[in-house]
């Protein structure tokens, strides 16, 4: 009888994806079918980050006929850093790459300006390359239509980023950048145009700097504004600084905010351009409410539900016999007072 020779078993070894050579990574990538990025897991992601930046952004903005989209798993998951620690768990989630090298193949890729994102460590909030060093919060996460705009400085989430080199850095790649900014214009033009309900929330300083190129397109219907006031900004508050920005002739919903020492002296032209306001918030040190209410109330189109009013305490107290209480309600808080009235 003859004996067979024992042959051992080799059991196949199985290799994860990611730890196959970059080479064969980034060909496989480049046949995977569309649908696969539309919603791409921690692998797929995981190897965006392993091979080169140059075939990263091959793979990611040639797979599209139009220059300006990005496929829809990857939209705001596509950041540059610029020296903020990532991670290792960051890389499954959001493709990060080193500004240097994007810097390197940006005359190729221009169109992506509108896509990438500055990494803070914080993805809450949308920090945008060609807004810096405004950034983005998506009010509605499935809405693009309702945003809050702030600025970094502003923002406690983003810890030590704005500080030292990072910021130096990022200002530099934008400044780099300004040239290429024509094939995204389209872009950002669409964009703050279907703006709906906008928020901006920062310092009086900020403000003063926010684009008028951008923001010429947007005619949101609820628009709300938060300034904090510094001792060295302007006690008075002009209305042009708003109207210069944004049209409020369609605006149905609107505030503004700019407690401290400061002044509203404009309270006619305000309801004169506030043609569908149908709510009303307003803050300020001091402020002639009535007379804006008597304004709004003669309008033949008069829209408005409620009008609500925050002052100082002290400014309350001076004004207090004057107000109508058979119109303004009331709340009293430690320094401030807050009247209001409603239909």
């Amino acid at each position: 009888m003859k004996l067979k020779p024992l042959v051992p078993k080799i059991k196949p070894t199985k290799i994860r994806f990611e730890n196959l050579p970059v080479e064969i990574i980034t060909k496989i990538l480049l046949i995977i079918p569309d649908k696969v990025f539309n919603h791409p897991d921690d692998i797929c992601i995981k190897c965006l980050n392993l091979i080169t930046v140059k075939a990263c952004l091959t793979i990611i903005f040639d797979r599209k006929d139009s220059l300006y989209n990005v496929d829809e798993g990857l939209q705001r998951k596509i950041y540059v850093n610029f020296g903020m620690n990532v991670d290792r768990a960051d890389f499954s989630e959001y493709v990060i790459l080193n500004h240097n090298d994007v810097r390197v193949h940006l005359p190729m890729f221009a169109f992506l300006i509108n896509s990438i994102q500055i990494w803070t460590a914080d993805t809450s909030y949308n920090t945008y390359i060609y807004l810096y060093p405004f950034v983005i919060q998506h009010l509605h996460s499935i809405d693009d239509n309702c945003i809050k705009l702030s600025t970094e400085d502003s923002l406690s989430t983003l810890g030590n980023y704005s500080l030292n080199k990072q910021s130096e850095d990022a200002k530099r790649f934008k400044k780099y950048m300004e040239k290429y900014l024509k094939p995204v214009f389209l872009y950002v033009q669409s964009f703050f145009t279907n703006i709906n309900d906008l928020e901006l929330d920062m310092t009086f300083k900020c403000f003063k700097k926010i684009p008028k190129n951008i923001t010429k397109f947007c005619k949101p219907k609820y628009l709300q504004i938060y300034l904090t006031w510094c001792r060295d900004n302007p006690r008075f508050f002009k209305l042009e600084w708003i109207t210069d920005l944004f049209p409020l002739q369609k605006v149905e919903r609107f505030t503004l905010h700019y407690l401290g020492e400061t002044e509203f002296r404009y309270g006619d032209k305000l309801a004169n351009e506030l043609k569908n306001v149908y709510r009303l918030n307003l803050s300020f040190g001091k402020i002639d409410f009535q007379r804006i209410l008597d304004n709004l109330n003669k309008r033949t189109n008069n829209k408005l539900f409620s009008f609500q009013v925050i002052i100082p305490k002290k400014f309350y107290n001076e004004q207090e016999d004057k107000i109508n209480s058979r119109i303004w309600r009331k709340e009293i808080c430690p320094e401030f007072v807050k009247v209001y009235t409603f239909k």
